[in-house]
């Protein structure tokens, strides 16, 4: 997966849970975006995620990885 389908799927999952939905590009250095949902923040790169960098993006997004 690579960050531009993150940020979709992540999308859809905060659209379908009820839940705030933002994208700050300006806050993002280079290739990398600021992701919020909810309260809490990550940062996405645009290329390919490795597992341990996906997985460490859901857990600070307080996202379970069965519902992703």
């Amino acid at each position: 997966m690579d960050g531009k389908q993150f940020i979709k799927a992540a999308r859809q999952w905060a659209r379908l849970n009820g839940v705030a939905f933002e994208i700050e590009k300006s806050r993002g250095k280079g290739g990398h975006q600021m992701l919020r949902i909810g309260s809490r923040w990550t940062t996405v790169q645009t290329g390919e995620l490795k597992p341990g960098v996906f997985y460490a993006m859901l857990k600070q997004l307080g996202i379970p990885k069965e519902e992703f």
